[in-house]
């Protein structure tokens, strides 16, 4: 789709230099909504995608805040037995999942990757549509200029020549 419009903006200048338009703002812009609808719609299927192991995440999470406490209890701290045991929980819970610690990880790194990814994508899909707007409406701005000004060479033309 980015090709498309790379190709199309280049033919709509040079057709505004040459007091032609060879395509009308609105499929230019039609052509590059459905493009950032396109990326918008990527994202959100990435969030909901990452939405779905929220409570993997959320244990993953968990057992890494324990994980100093359980350390200490191996070593020996009777003290963090509550900890201890609230880890082993998390642990076996997420096991019973499937998962472990590292491979939560793992899956939360290519999601979040994937997520910012999408973000970039949707952001020049944006760019780009807002300056082929913004080049469009120079581009009318200036046609529209340029008649006017016809208009008025005409008219102080005609003004100018004698009546006989």
């Amino acid at each position: 789709m980015k090709k498309i419009v790379k190709i199309i903006l280049p033919v709509v200048i040079l057709a505004a230099g040459f007091g032609m338009f060879k395509y009308s703002q609105k499929s230019l812009q039609s052509e590059s909504a459905k493009e950032q609808k396109e990326a918008s719609k990527e994202k959100s299927k990435t969030y909901k995608a990452k939405e779905r192991f929220k409570d993997i995440f959320d244990k993953a999470e968990q057992i890494r805040e324990l994980d100093d406490a359980e350390s200490c209890y191996q070593s020996g701290d009777t003290f963090f037995e509550d900890e201890h045991n609230a880890w082993e929980r998390l642990n076996t819970e997420l096991l019973a999942q499937g998962y472990s610690v590292e491979e939560v990880e793992s899956l939360r790194k290519k999601y979040e990757s994937k997520y910012a990814q999408d973000c970039k994508a949707e952001r020049a899909v944006s760019k780009e549509l807002s300056l082929g707007r913004s080049i469009w409406k120079e581009l009318t701005v200036s046609a529209s200029a340029e008649e006017k000004q016809y208009d008025k060479e005409t008219i102080r033309d005609r003004k100018e020549q004698p009546i006989r």
